[in-house]
């Protein structure tokens, strides 16, 4: 049951208020949230243009580590590091699509080996031309420069954290060389994270708990709102809110003014995970510039940074939010001239639902121009 919010809080502390902003926008965010965007492209093509049907993001390096031959499910469990309950759950999805199958071995079910079948393989070659094709949008935003930048340090890092044993090495040297190495890159920091924070008490959480402890954040607000935000049932919303409640991170009051009005903040536990996770970060920082250097670090820091708001993905804090072009709306009915900020989020959503072929061409029919210029 909800209960009576005491002594209503004032605005947070200082130091507390910029430890929320740190926690939800920071270098580790945007890489991640460039890799989701990354992902979503392709994803939405296989889909929309190749039609392929049930793609998960995990799917992609498992698929690819059986590219060159059949592999037992428990070495790719070990190069995944993942559980081998995690691998087989992986591997009877991409079966049951069609795009893997098992083959016993001598041995039985000890020695069966996955592999793939013919439309496996189409699958991977499509999805590294769409994958190439994806990041080359990118520097329609950054410009081909900075990308070329953004490409090295990301296949530095792949390297240097050695994260080639997770891809097949005769598979597309140039995705391996490129941005696209950036959603393995995403799932390791992620994993990282969850070690570091469990490492420190927090036992039993998953990606959808720290998503929407960012969505929290300083404020109180209700299951209804956070299900918009992230684009999910509320049912789907309230499960993860009883979760976290349930594991001490957050609280439900009722409003001071209206009493049937329920509504979540972020109790003690929660703040101590984002101080934790912050320590984490500046951990990662460490590493991640010993690896490229403090120069590059920098270089990679403030070209992801440049991507993620040029995308406008700082108005979505969860992987299933999208700018809303019904944001936009108001701006247009009140006579207004349009912000930057909005042409951008508008121009974004059109572009991962469309393809930036497409846009060019709409830009070229609004403006009379040969490309949509930058907005």
């Amino acid at each position: 049951m909800p209960r009576s919010a005491a002594a209503e809080t004032g605005p947070p502390a200082p130091d507390r208020a910029e430890e929320i902003a740190r926690y939800r926008d920071n270098w580790v965010y945007h890489l991640i949230g460039i890799a989701r965007d990354l992902s979503r492209r392709v994803i939405d093509r296989l889909e929309s243009e190749c039609g392929y049907e049930k793609i998960r993001p995990s799917l992609g390096p498992f698929i690819s580590l059986v590219w060159r031959e059949p592999r037992p499910l428990v070495e790719l469990a070990e190069q995944l590091s993942i559980s081998r309950q995690a691998c087989s759950k992986v591997a009877r999805h991409a079966e049951q699509s069609g795009y893997v199958e098992r083959v016993v071995g001598q041995g039985g079910d000890r020695a069966q080996r996955v592999r793939l079948t013919e439309r496996g393989r189409e699958l991977v070659e499509d999805s590294v031309r769409l994958l190439l094709e994806a990041e080359a949008s990118y520097s329609d935003w950054i410009g081909e420069k900075r990308l070329r930048r953004l490409n090295a340090a990301s296949s530095s890092l792949f390297y240097g954290l050695g994260l080639q044993a997770q891809t097949d090495e005769g598979l597309g040297e140039a995705a391996r060389r490129s941005i696209g190495v950036l959603p393995i890159i995403a799932d390791r920091l992620e994993e990282r994270l969850r070690e570091a924070t469990r490492a420190k008490g927090h036992d039993g959480l998953q990606v959808s708990h720290a998503r929407l402890i960012a969505l929290i954040g300083d404020t109180e607000t209700t299951v209804s709102e956070l299900a918009r935000l992230q684009g999910v049932s509320r049912q789907a919303t309230g499960a993860t809110v009883n979760s976290l409640e349930s594991l001490g991170y957050v609280r439900r009051d009722t409003h001071q003014t209206d009493g049937r009005a329920v509504h979540v903040r972020l109790d003690e536990r929660g703040h101590a995970l984002i101080r934790d996770t912050l320590g984490a970060l500046e951990e990662l920082e460490e590493s991640f510039r010993e690896i490229l250097g403090a120069r590059r670090f920098a270089d990679l820091v403030k070209l992801a940074a440049e991507l993620h708001g040029a995308l406008s993905l700082e108005e979505e804090l969860v992987a299933a939010s999208e700018p809303d072009i019904r944001a936009v709306e108001p701006v247009a009915r009140a006579g207004r001239e349009p912000r930057d900020r909005e042409l951008r989020a508008i121009a974004s959503l059109l572009e991962r639902r469309l393809g930036s072929a497409a846009v060019r061409r709409l830009g070229k029919i609004l403006t009379g121009k040969d490309a949509l210029q930058r907005v």
